[in-house]
């Protein structure tokens, strides 16, 4: 039986959920297809607030509905009574049933009202479950229906616009902020390429200077090396020089040492002729004294012997002649002797002066081959040290190319600073332009 609901109407229903039915709704009033027409018209006058049926087939499947009003226009008849009595005439249901919406239950009110709008429904809709009658809703319950579901819809939407005016108000106040800091940015960028463009200018001044100095290094450098190589090549002569003069000092001393030898051979012979000498002295001594005792015998003898008195005198004054020439070489004797004294202390000074020049000229050819070795490592550095200033001028080199690259890119920072300044500006105005344009279409504006 139907029965009109008199309480509130419930939630709209989300998916499946059909709370939202009340139960005379889901007690539908039903006639099956077959049913003799005088049926409809008896449940229409028990149910005086019905205004459709539902059809259904033997299978309970909705085929359409009963209007009221053609059942009502029926009975206003005068012979209407009469008709629904013919056999032949109120048998058949098939003239009256009438194309009633007909939605799954389970499909959302919305889905529900959109449908009722689409199939151009008057009097109601029917619900049904698995393709099964399920329930029936009058056109005065689906207006109610529309009616909350707008009021829902409008309320969203105010919400919505609440929302959005908040949204935008913080959003317009995020895009002040960030076009302000957009704004501050590009002035930073802006001071900082400023900065970096006059750094830019003192680097390639300073690697322009450094670059020259490096370069002037770089040839005293060179003229080092030169000049160290040079003398490398002198230290080498000396060393040179200093062997052959060491080979020369070894034969001067050999032969001073042949000479020293030949000196102590002479003393020795000296003294050998001192020894003579003396002995022929002593001989003349001994004649002598013979002489002397040979004219003291020819006095003696007298006329007998004055000849041999003038022998013995001859051999006295022999004897004489003979002990100064043995006194004359021993004289000569000692002053040889003096002389190969002389020679022989000259030859061992000599030997001490060559062995003396012999060792300083080992001491002078170590200290060559010395300085030379160092002259080498110094050259060596040098060079290096050469190549290093080429290397560092390049680099300096290098250091103003980049120089000059970074104040190209200063001046492009600068540019792009300004344009960025630009975008700011515009970004905020053109989100100033959609906060307005959102506000203007937004349907619903909250109050204040």
């Amino acid at each position: 039986m139907f029965r009109p609901s008199t309480t509130a109407i419930p939630d709209a229903p989300t998916g499946g959920n059909v709370d939202w039915l009340t139960p005379a709704e889901r007690a539908p009033l039903a006639i099956a297809r077959d049913a003799r027409l005088e049926v409809a018209a008896d449940l229409f006058q028990r149910n005086p607030d019905a205004r459709f049926i539902a059809v259904v087939d033997d299978d309970v499947r909705p085929v359409g509905g009963l209007l009221e009003r053609d059942i009502r226009q029926l009975l206003l008849n005068p012979y209407g009574h009469a008709l629904l009595r013919n056999p032949a005439y109120g048998a058949s249901l098939c003239d009256y049933i009438r194309a009633v919406p007909i939605v799954d239950a389970g499909r959302p009110v919305a889905e529900l009202i959109a449908c009722y709008q689409a199939a151009d429904g008057s009097e109601g809709m029917i619900l049904t479950r698995a393709g099964r009658l399920f329930a029936t809703l009058s056109n005065r319950r689906l207006v109610l229906l529309a009616a909350r579901n707008e009021a829902e819809r409008a309320r969203g939407q105010l919400e919505r616009a609440t929302r959005i005016e908040q949204a935008s108000i913080g959003f317009e106040a995020e895009v002040e902020r960030l076009a302000c800091e957009l704004a501050q940015l590009a002035d930073a960028i802006k001071d900082h390429g400023n900065a970096t463009d006059v750094r830019a200018a003192d680097a390639g001044t300073r690697a322009a200077e450094m670059a020259s100095t490096t370069a002037r290094g770089a040839r005293h450098l060179e003229e080092i090396e030169a000049e160290g190589r040079a003398l490398l090549h002198a230290l080498t002569g000396v060393a040179d020089d200093t062997r052959a003069a060491q080979a020369l000092v070894a034969d001067a001393v050999s032969v001073v040492g042949d000479g020293a030898a030949r000196t102590e051979a002479l003393g020795r012979s000296a003294e050998s002729i001192g020894a003579i000498a003396q002995i022929i002295g002593s001989i003349a001594g001994e004649v002598n004294m013979l002489a002397l005792n040979a004219t003291i015998e020819a006095a003696r003898a007298g006329d007998a012997g004055r000849g041999f008195a003038v022998v013995a005198g001859a051999i006295k004054q022999l004897s004489t002649q003979t002990a100064r020439a043995a006194d004359t070489v021993a004289t000569h004797v000692a002053d040889v002797q003096a002389a190969i004294a002389d020679v022989t202390e000259a030859h061992r000074r000599i030997d001490g002066a060559v062995r003396s020049i012999a060792d300083r000229s080992t001491r002078i050819m170590d200290a060559a081959e010395t300085q030379r070795g160092t002259m080498h490592t110094i050259a060596t550095h040098v060079g290096e040290a050469a190549s290093g200033a080429e290397a560092m001028r390049a680099q300096a080199q290098g250091i103003g190319d980049q120089a000059t690259l970074a104040r190209e890119s200063s001046a492009e920072m600068q540019t792009l600073a300004e344009r960025l300044a630009a975008q700011a500006r515009a970004l905020a105005g053109q989100a100033r332009g959609f906060l307005n344009e959102v506000r203007a279409d937004t349907s619903f504006a909250p109050t204040a």
